[in-house]
């Protein structure tokens, strides 16, 4: 019953963002300037995840299931989106560290390190663009309410995986963070764990479309 409370109060919150990506046909949309769209870049990633993801089940809980995983993965942008000092999440006046969210291991996996470096010293510069993680569709849920969201979307997408805290790495070196970086709209490998912004284009060797890793990647999120 708790877990049905949480998600209907996101269903009513989003309708209009639902009927939206259904008119987009879960196609990555550039914000256009002309309109009165305030959606960031990753609002756009988050709700055609959620469509896809909500595509796993029944279609009476494709609803419910999309506000629920919009609600996720607004979390798990939260967690990137925080400085490099940062230890959890403050959700309505509360602190509450990144250890105390279980989720799947796909879940887990989208989570970034706060710092990207080239040698991991104190004075080196990090790389990490962390803005690019700014949502606007939903807030950030407790750990009691993301446990609950991620249990009904995988006992929707009938899915039983293994939760585990998610643990946040405090620094990674950018030849490791360049592998999944977000180049002008492309990555690298459509099956790779997460994606990640950077300050700086290390290279040109981007040829997927971020759409492709979305629809790979949503697929296996829950399971």
């Amino acid at each position: 019953m708790a877990e049905n409370n949480i998600v209907v109060g996101h269903e009513t919150q989003m309708s209009d963002e639902v009927t939206s990506t259904e008119k987009q046909n879960a196609r990555f949309v550039t914000k256009d300037e002309n309109t009165t769209d305030q959606r960031t870049p990753m609002d756009r990633i988050i709700e055609t995840m959620s469509k896809v993801v909500a595509t796993l089940a029944r279609s009476s809980k494709t609803t419910t299931v999309e506000a629920a995983c919009k609600s996720v993965l607004v979390t798990i942008a939260a967690m990137n989106n925080v400085d490099e000092f940062t230890v959890g999440l403050q959700v309505s006046g509360f602190m509450y560290r990144f250890n105390e969210y279980e989720a799947p291991a796909g879940v887990r996996e989208l989570v970034n390190a706060s710092r990207v470096v080239l040698t991991d010293t104190m004075s080196a510069k990090n790389f990490y663009k962390r803005e690019a993680f700014k949502t606007t569709i939903a807030r950030a849920l407790t750990p009691g309410e993301f446990i609950a969201s991620v249990r009904l979307i995988c006992s929707n997408i009938r899915t039983n995986p293994t939760l585990s805290p998610v643990d946040k790495a405090r620094v990674e070196l950018i030849a490791d963070s360049n592998k999944y970086a977000v180049n002008s709209g492309r990555v690298e490998d459509r099956a790779q764990p997460r994606i990640t912004y950077l300050t700086t284009a290390f290279d040109s060797d981007k040829a997927v479309p971020i759409n492709d890793w979305i629809q790979t990647r949503a697929m296996t999120l829950f399971s």
